[in-house]
């Protein structure tokens, strides 16, 4: 094993110097290869026939690569329930390791004059069953599970945790902050496809990327899988989003059953040729999955020897996503603005307070259910009601959604303590209600987001409270956006609220709010800054809100915002929103606009009136009775 440099360190090395970085292949078919052993499930061989797997580890040193992965794929104790496994998954993955550690000592002492970085892993599969909603997992539990396999596996030298063959994001946020909050070790997380390019729970790789990368692992990518040209589409969707160094690891094509047996039949040149050309799109880390044998790997590393990685750079990169566990929204840019609905909230709603107060999720849901149907692509989600467990409901709330919904959520609290629970179990990339310039503030709410992932909303204003000009609302984003660079938190994610004030009683101030963000555009755009403002907030106090609604939000629209909180219900906003988009070139051929509009009448009309009465009279809202004659009623 190399001893002078963590992974992390060989990691970032490799990453500054240009240089891939080789995993090794298939485990388990590399395994089926020796047909006369018998075992239950292939960790038995650890204790069974510990030579077969140490000299499977050193064919794989003798082909070249810097990573071994451990005979540890279902060494996991939710996993072996019920399987009558002889041994536990904490002896499983302590053998596997003693192994792995075995071979490279041997192979080191053989090979006295070879330097090249070796390292050893705890790798890991899915437990085999579907986490809650879609199973009967709960997201602790499989946090328990990983928790205990990677310490058990850090205490016996791993050197880097291999998360391989996931199809559900919730379990794998559950294993990596398992990892992550228990031991050192670097992460790396590899999804599996089906044919359609998505996992089983349907997230595309959009939506993977943008996941993953939000909670922070090492290295990203996929593996197993289906055809070698489905492989080469998927690194090219990895790598033209992905900030993280990504890692492919495809099966030897599909396989072909073959007197009751799979077998992979592409060769070791077919092999190396695919993965060169993945190479080329960016992926930095490569090995082998189902299939590829040593010889696989060997010539994989021969077709890549003196050729320089080369980084991917995509203006995909630079977008703003957010996303539930199969379904990503992108904010602004070419995007364009989006809704994010407020009706969740108690704040002057008598009935979203008492459906709070009696834990009625059907109202939630109701409510859910009708601003997505309004056009809504983000849900705010706040129920901060005195009486009540914040945090419980919180979580509550958003699981009922999630259950039903993919639309991905904003989670509004004051409470940093709310706002942690519900980032541990929200299932996606959240956008996060708020941050401001108060240093407290920002000292309690971004540890939060660096730990658990999210965009976050960040109002300007801070210990000196709401500046009545536009320069100071932009030195306190300034603030806000240095401090979060603190703790890796990107531009993009930061959505900046310059504060609507209401014009009733602010007249003066009420458009700084459009010029900050006019200047806040200017200065940060090129970073991908977001815009975000509670719309309505501008018309409190005064007749006819919809009219200094729609007005003041066609002026926040062309400044720059990005982000709506409105009820999409209301159809003047709604109205407002897609004229904006058609005339800024966000509806292609004005598709969306026309789909809405055609067949309609403007509201405003005698014909209109008069349509809105007859469909009333035969949807039967209102009755006529008529006087046909007689004699006139007496007074």
């Amino acid at each position: 094993m190399n001893r002078e440099l963590t992974f992390r360190e060989f990691l970032s090395q490799s990453v500054k110097e240009k240089k891939f970085i080789f995993f090794d292949g298939g485990i388990g078919t590399m395994i089926q290869k020796y047909p006369a052993v018998s075992y239950q499930i292939p960790e038995d061989l650890n204790f069974y026939h510990p030579e077969i797997i140490k000299e499977i580890h050193t064919l794989y040193l003798e082909a070249g690569a810097n990573v071994l992965t451990a005979n540890s794929f279902g060494a996991n104790k939710k996993k072996l329930e019920g399987e009558n496994a002889r041994w536990s998954a904490a002896e499983y993955i302590k053998e596997s390791l003693k192994l792995q550690k075995e071979a490279v000592e041997e192979f080191k002492k053989a090979h006295p004059d070879d330097d090249t970085p070796r390292f050893i892993s705890w790798d890991s599969g899915q437990i085999g069953k579907l986490l809650e909603p879609m199973g009967p997992l709960t997201f602790d539990e499989a946090y328990e599970a990983y928790k205990d396999a990677a310490v058990t596996a850090e205490k016996n030298g791993a050197q880097i945790a291999i998360l391989e063959t996931m199809s559900d994001l919730y379990e794998v946020k559950a294993a990596i902050l398992a990892i992550q909050e228990n031991t050192n070790l670097p992460i790396a997380a590899t999804m599996t496809f089906q044919d359609t390019l998505r996992t089983l729970t349907g997230a595309d790789v959009l939506t993977c990327v943008t996941y993953l990368e939000s909670l922070h692992p090492d290295i990203i990518g996929f593996n197993c899988g289906g055809s070698l040209e489905e492989d080469k589409k998927l690194a090219e969707l990895f790598t033209k989003y992905s900030h993280l160094p990504v890692l492919v690891q495809p099966n030897a094509g599909l396989p072909e059953n073959i007197n009751g047996k799979d077998v992979f039949k592409v060769e070791p040149e077919e092999f190396a040729e695919i993965q060169r050309e993945i190479a080329g799109t960016g992926a930095m880390i490569l090995g082998g999955c189902c299939g590829t044998t040593p010889a696989h790997i060997k010539c994989m590393i021969g077709k890549l020897n003196g050729i320089t990685f080369t980084k991917a750079e995509h203006e995909e990169q630079g977008n703003t996503y957010l996303c539930s566990y199969n379904s990503t929204v992108q904010v602004g840019k070419n995007a364009g603005p989006k809704i994010i609905g407020e009706r969740i909230n108690p704040t002057g709603k008598k009935k979203c307070k008492e459906a709070l107060q009696n834990k009625d999720m059907q109202f939630i849901l109701d409510e859910a259910e009708s601003q997505i149907n309004a056009g809504a692509h983000i849900l705010d989600v706040n129920v901060g009601l005195p009486g009540i467990d914040e945090k419980e409901m919180m979580c509550l709330a958003v699981k009922t959604i999630q259950s039903t919904f993919s639309i991905p959520l904003q989670l509004d609290s004051s409470e940093p303590p709310v706002l942690e629970k519900a980032l541990r179990y929200y299932n996606g990339k959240a956008l996060v209600n708020s941050v401001n310039g108060k240093q407290e503030v920002m000292d309690k709410v971004f540890p939060l987001i660096k730990k658990y992932g999210g965009a976050v909303t960040a109002l300007c204003i801070d210990e000196e409270g709401i500046a009545p000009v536009a320069e100071g609302r932009v030195a306190v984003a300034d603030k806000i956006i240095r401090e979060a660079a603190k703790y890796g938190i990107p531009v993009r994610d930061i959505f900046i609220d310059t504060l609507t004030l209401t014009v009733s009683s602010e007249q003066k101030t009420a458009l700084e709010t459009v010029r900050a963000i006019r200047m806040l555009k200017e200065k940060y755009g090129k970073d991908g800054i977001q815009f975000v403002l509670g719309v309505s907030n501008i018309s409190f106090g005064l007749p006819r809100r919809d009219i200094v609604n729609s007005r003041f939000f066609t002026l926040a629209l062309d400044a720059g915002l990005s982000a709506a909180i409105i009820n999409p219900g209301a159809q003047s906003m709604m109205d407002t929103y897609r004229a904006y988009r058609s005339l800024a070139c966000f509806d292609d051929n004005c598709l969306d606009y026309i789909q809405t509009y055609t067949g309609t009448l403007d509201p405003t009309t005698a014909k209109a009136k008069e349509k809105i009465i007859v469909d009333a009279v035969n949807d039967g809202t209102i009755s006529l009775s008529l006087n046909l004659g007689g004699s006139a009623p007496s007074h």
